[in-house]
């Protein structure tokens, strides 16, 4: 019988594509028809779910790739937020009363402005432009008045486990402001 159904669908495309020319409406029309009801006889209305099934993989890397990227993007913004802010603290909190070391205060205020890991990040504040003298403690208090201040902090892209990747990466965030 199944076979029977085969040799019945393969007559009907045979005689569909020996047809008239497809001028008038009604016989493309009836002839679109023909051919779906022809095609379904010869059981190929499952090709469209496996080429999907070729497909899915693809695709999934491909999310998996852009969802990674974004994630690696959302932390470089948060440290370039978290940097700005440490950096204008260590300028504003020069000749402050009470304040000792401005580098400690800016570093809190680093560490509580991301979501990131703060035992991961290196914090270093600069005396100067990005090749500046390293300051820390007491020496990031009393600087003069426009002395150019630096904060540079690095964290490692801890991403590369989404994509079974044995490379690292790090992430640099660096903002300068001078003392007002």
């Amino acid at each position: 019988m199944l076979n029977d159904l085969h040799e019945h669908a393969v007559a009907w495309m045979n005689r569909l594509n020996h047809t008239a020319p497809a001028s008038q409406s009604s016989s493309r029309a009836r002839s679109l028809h023909e051919r779906v009801r022809a095609r379904r006889l010869l059981g190929e209305e499952g090709s469209n779910l496996v080429e999907f099934a070729f497909v899915l993989p693809f695709l999934l890397m491909l999310l998996t790739g852009i969802l990674g990227f974004a994630l690696v993007m959302f932390s470089k913004q948060q440290l370039q937020t978290a940097v700005s802010q440490g950096v204008h603290t260590v300028a504003i909190s020069q000749n402050l009363p009470g304040v000792t070391d401005p580098c400690g205060a800016a570093t809190t205020v680093i560490q509580s402005a991301t979501q990131l890991n703060a035992s991961s990040m290196t914090i270093t504040f600069l005396k100067g432009g990005p090749g500046g003298t390293a300051m820390s403690g007491s020496s990031c208090a009393n600087l003069p008045k426009d002395t150019v201040v630096t904060a540079k902090i690095l964290y490692p892209c801890s991403y590369a486990v989404i994509f079974n990747w044995s490379g690292s990466c790090q992430l640099t965030a660096i903002e300068t402001e001078p003392v007002p």
